[in-house]
């Protein structure tokens, strides 16, 4: 009986070791295939990470191409007589980007409605009233600008897309067709007829299509910005 005893106590321990080696196995498994698996979701998380830094650069490169496009395609300095190159009053500390006050005034002829420009090239406003030696200036950054824009679709070289501007701390390009597959850098030139035509003004950030046939929310982000111009050149002789 004693030996029969030692024997069933053998058989158990045997028992028990064949199914520890045998759940061990299987959940030394499971933890290594899902460690697998959490890896392959950092790895996806690491890849839609470079995919969206690469399209910010690739918005950025456009734009500094654009730039130094528009800068060869200038033929020769500015008549004084057509454009008057007007210094930026500081409002620092404050960050109001609706309305900026310029060193040029009526005793220089300046008149609402002249085109104001960044860096002689980009459209950024309109002067809107005047004194004997001032303007103020309505940038693109008021809620009340609107104008009628084109957007150059770099999907496809040549093709244009209509909409309107609205201004605002983020300007954005309302009512264009979503038949219009635009990108994060596509630039935004001016068409309405209050300002010189096809003037650049921004590019588009990241486009958001939406329902009823038009792209929901398109915001852009002038390619110069307020904080950054000091001078800017005010068009005499337009409209």
């Amino acid at each position: 009986m004693r030996s029969f005893g030692i024997y069933i106590v053998f058989c158990f321990l045997l028992l028990a070791f064949f199914l520890f080696v045998f759940f061990y196995r299987g959940i030394a498994r499971g933890v290594f295939s899902g460690s697998d698996f959490f890896s392959d979701i950092i790895s996806s998380r690491g890849d839609a990470l470079r995919v969206r830094a690469l399209q910010a650069e690739n918005a950025r490169l456009k734009e500094e191409v654009f730039r130094l496009e528009s800068t060869s395609r200038a033929k020769t300095p500015p008549d004084e007589k057509e454009v008057f190159l007007a210094g930026v009053y500081s409002r620092y500390p404050f960050l109001d980007k609706q309305s900026i006050i310029i060193d040029f005034g009526s005793r220089e002829g300046a008149l609402p409605g002249m085109p104001v420009l960044a860096g002689e090239s980009f459209l950024i406003g309109e002067i809107v009233s005047t004194s004997k030696k001032q303007s103020e200036v309505r940038t693109i950054f008021d809620a009340r600008w609107v104008g009628s824009v084109f957007v150059r679709l770099s999907s496809s070289p040549g093709v244009t897309a209509r909409g309107v501007l609205k201004g605002g701390a983020v300007p954005r390009v309302e009512l264009i067709s979503s038949e219009f597959p635009l990108r994060e850098g596509d630039v935004v030139v001016n068409a309405s007829e209050k300002f010189p035509f096809a003037l650049p003004i921004g590019v588009l950030l990241e486009p958001k299509k939406g329902g009823g046939g038009f792209w929901e929310d398109v915001p852009m982000r002038p390619i110069v910005g307020i904080r950054d111009t000091y001078n800017v050149s005010v068009l005499r002789n337009f409209p």
